[in-house]
Parts: structure tokens; sequence; C-alpha cells
């Protein structure tokens, strides 16, 4: 989700998958992000909000409550990552678990497998 514009992306949501990069919802989507955050302030100071969004239909199929609880976990390690691409490429982040699933789900147009997991705020120091 991007909140500040910036060049080549403009204001609005982007989904980006390994295969594709879409935008979802162009424009100013700052008051449905502040009413999914517990913490609304993140979405004035971070330009850029990434979220994990896990898909659980076919593993969870396959593989059960193993398969949910290791998206969980594997959301941790991205986040990790992020943190450290972050810090290496001298911008600020900060991890984000205060939403409500609902309104995030809305806001990203997710189909009802689809789990916003975690989400990463991301901007330039200072």
């Amino acid at each position: 989700v991007v909140t500040q514009p910036s060049d080549p992306l403009g204001v609005g949501v982007y989904r980006y998958a390994p295969d594709r990069a879409e935008a979802v919802r162009l424009g100013d989507v700052r008051e449905h992000l502040r009413a999914s955050l517990l913490q609304p302030e993140f979405v004035d100071v971070f330009p850029v909000l990434l979220f994990v969004v896990a898909d659980a239909e076919a593993p969870l199929e396959k593989y059960a409550m193993r398969h949910y609880r290791t998206m969980h976990v594997d959301a941790g390690v991205l986040v990790q990552n992020l943190y450290l691409v972050t810090e290496a490429m001298g911008l600020v982040g900060c991890a984000i678990a205060g939403f409500t699933d609902p309104r995030v789900a809305s806001l990203l147009n997710l189909a009802t497998t689809q789990l916003p997991v975690m989400a990463f705020a991301l901007g330039r120091p200072g």
C-alpha cells in the first residue's frame, strides 16, 4: 500500500506475486488504512506498508494444522529478512501485527482463502 506518491508508483494498493504485479486499487486509501490499523499513526509516518498475505487453501487441504503454524513462522522469517534488507538499504521499517483482518482483507481485495498475516511499514529515516 503506497500512501505517499513516488516514482514509479502512485498512491494506492498494489499486489505482487512472483509471476506478476498489479494495481488493486488506485487512489488515496489512507482513511481505510487508518481504520484498519490499531496504531493508525503508521499511515502518516511511513509512505509504504507491505502486507504479508498467506494463501491457505491448497496447502491447508494437504497439511492441515501444520500448514497453519508454518505459514506464521514463514511470515516471521520474511519480516526478519525485511528488517535486514531495510537496514542494508539505509531505510527504516517496523513490523505491524495490530490490524483488523476483515478491514485489511477488504482493502487488499483478498479472496476468502487469503489471510493477512503481518504488515511491515517502510520509509526513509528522518
